[in-house]
């Protein structure tokens, strides 16, 4: 085994014997998110079990939004015998560098670009491997994002997406660069259609026939409203034969007081006898105080009835915020609900989730798989 200088950059961080942080990767539209929070997330870590593995650090500008976000995985390295005749190794244990995000805001109002870095052991410096390019308009609504990369020392435009508003329509297109053409084409958009109520009635999708040079249609949905503006119902169509051809439909059956889903059932559509058959529903049920579980079901054919797929139980405290979720699949054999996995969370008092424990059932008994600790430092 060769001997490896570790060159990434070292942070410190306390030593945590069964809390840390589980691993996911935070868009700039999450980061962003934290804005409207009292606290500003400081620093993410995680362990698997005991064992430490990703950190990630945050830098924040003057005006609330991140500048600087940058991952490291922890990394115990054991070289070869120093001494043959001593018979020990030398231990590297430290952080190193991942990849490191940077936000900066250009001379263009309401455009900003992220930067992408990873870390090259060989140069003992950072690369720059990707650029976004992101546009918004005096509304604060998305126009584009183009992401940037490097190919033969050039920085092509990669993938572009593009949004345009207009009255009771919206267009969102997606472009990929062709190095054929030397540049960007069209590969798929989609509209969304509004009535005067502001309620979204149609949305339809196309692909980019390239031979032909003109959008093609592939799918569209209609939408229904009740009268307070909710939807309660989806019907999906596929062209056939120049003709829109019924494919599935979802109904949204009930609604609770705090607006959100209680029951929907999804349908297909079968042609031969020329009919909705139902094939699935979610099921929200409130069966105690503080606890909400989420049933999904399937429909068999042969039995002729609904069939449980999972459900997952949620608890929230009296501030309303969830501190615990069980999922569960249904047991066939056994014909009862199986334990699946668990997670608790801990707040702090600006509302902001500092302990996460995930725990997998193995065995009969819940065995600690992730924890998530996150820090937060207090906006002026």
């Amino acid at each position: 085994m060769k001997k490896r200088l570790l060159t990434g950059i070292y942070v410190f961080i306390l030593s945590l014997s069964a809390i840390g942080q589980t691993s996911y990767y935070l868009s700039e539209q999450t980061i962003t998110t934290y804005i409207v929070d009292k606290s500003k997330l400081q620093m993410q870590h995680t362990k698997y079990g005991n064992d430490s593995k990703f950190k990630s650090d945050f830098k924040w500008g003057a005006d609330g939004y991140v500048r600087f976000y940058t991952s490291y995985y922890w990394e115990d390295y054991i070289t070869d015998k120093i001494d043959s005749t001593q018979g020990f190794y030398i231990n590297f244990r430290d952080w190193v560098g991942i990849s490191k995000d940077e936000f900066i805001d250009t001379d263009e109002i309401n455009k900003r670009l992220q930067i992408f870095y990873k870390w090259n052991y060989n140069a003992n410096d950072w690369d720059t491997v990707k650029i976004i390019e992101r546009k918004r308009d005096s509304y604060n609504k998305e126009v584009f994002t183009i992401v940037w990369e490097k190919e033969n020392e050039k920085w092509i435009p990669r993938y572009k997406e593009e949004h345009e508003y207009l009255k009771n329509r919206k267009v969102y297109t997606e472009y990929s660069w062709s190095r054929e053409m030397d540049n960007l084409i069209p590969q798929y958009k989609h509209e969304d259609e509004y009535n005067a109520k502001g309620e979204r009635v149609l949305w339809t999708s196309y692909n980019w026939n390239k031979s032909q040079n003109h959008w093609e249609t592939r799918s569209k949905a209609e939408f229904n409203c009740n009268k307070k503006g909710q939807q309660v119902r989806q019907v999906n169509y596929r062209p056939k034969d120049s003709v829109w051809v019924k494919h599935s439909k979802t109904e949204i059956v009930k609604y609770n007081k705090n607006g959100q889903i209680d029951l929907c059932v999804f349908y297909d559509w079968q042609e031969n006898t020329r009919s909705w058959v139902e094939t699935s529903r979610n099921d929200v049920k409130k069966q105690q105080e503080n606890i909400n579980p989420n049933e999904q079901k399937h429909w068999d054919d042969n039995l002729n009835a609904w069939i449980e797929n999972t459900k997952t139980e949620c608890q929230y405290d009296t501030l309303g915020r969830e501190i615990l979720s069980v999922s569960y699949q249904w047991d066939t054999i056994e014909k009862d609900w199986e334990k699946v996995s668990k997670k608790e969370i801990e707040y702090d008092d600006n509302n902001n989730p500092i302990f996460t424990r995930s725990h997998t059932w193995w065995q009969e008994k819940w065995v600690l798989s992730e924890t998530r600790e996150s820090r937060y430092e207090k906006r002026e």
